[in-house]
């Protein structure tokens, strides 16, 4: 069998591209439409925060799954700062190298950490950015 690679680095990556994204949106942006029809962008800002806190809550060793794939309450002109917290969180969950090996539950099964999903996480950042007129 083939030894996985860490995926911290790549999901690192992810992370800092989004944020730049998310930096970029104004409050007067968060009611156009995404691409994604079921998301403003205030929806899929909370949906991208709630997801990252999500995968915080697996990587600290919780269920995931118990809490809501979306951040409420943040105010328009929060969206950075939750994304800088949430952000923040999923790094320290996931630093300790042992994370990698234990097993954690998502929605499609249970896994070793190291097979978490990264890119997928944050692939909604491109449909912000096009909804905003960005570029990511």
């Amino acid at each position: 069998m083939t030894q996985m690679t860490d995926p911290r680095q790549i999901h690192q990556r992810a992370m800092a591209q989004t944020e730049a994204v998310v930096a970029a949106v104004q409050p007067a942006q968060l009611a156009l439409p995404t691409p994604c029809t079921e998301y403003d962008v205030r929806g899929l800002l909370s949906h991208i925060v709630g997801g990252l806190n999500r995968i915080a809550i697996v990587g600290e060793g919780g269920d995931g799954l118990a809490v809501p794939a979306r951040a409420d309450g943040v105010p328009g002109d929060g969206w950075l700062a939750a994304y800088q917290a949430a952000r923040s969180r999923v790094t320290a969950a996931w630093a300790d190298d042992a994370r990698l090996d234990a097993l954690v539950e998502v929605p499609w099964g249970k896994f070793p950490g190291r097979r978490r999903p990264t890119r997928a996480a944050h692939r909604p950042h491109a449909q912000s950015s096009t909804a905003t007129g960005l570029t990511s």
